[in-house]
């Protein structure tokens, strides 16, 4: 359910996966970059749940994306790539801004 939501708030917003069945759930442009948003509602975040947006920076090229959590509000970086992990409630106040 959140995830519809928060594709709801975003504009032309596009679904991403790879042969290797890789996903990402959202992928919006913004300033002309793209950028891969996960969500992932629930409390605790591991490697695993990063392993599919860096795969995505690698094929495209970027280097910022964003997973949409339950309640986790930090910033992490890995494989070259800085990930801000921002709880659903956030995320959508900012959108609506």
């Amino acid at each position: 359910m959140v995830e519809g939501v928060v594709a709801n708030h975003i504009e032309k917003a596009a679904f991403w996966r790879s042969p290797q069945n890789d996903e990402i759930d959202i992928v919006a442009k913004e300033s002309g970059r793209l950028v891969p948003i996960e969500i992932k509602y629930q409390s605790q975040i591991t490697k695993n749940d990063l392993k599919p947006m860096i795969k995505f920076a690698e094929k495209f090229k970027t280097s910022k994306g964003m997973i949409v959590t339950k309640n986790t509000l930090e910033k992490q970086t890995t494989g070259g790539m800085e990930i801000l992990l921002i709880p659903a409630w956030l995320f959508l106040l900012m959108r609506d801004a």
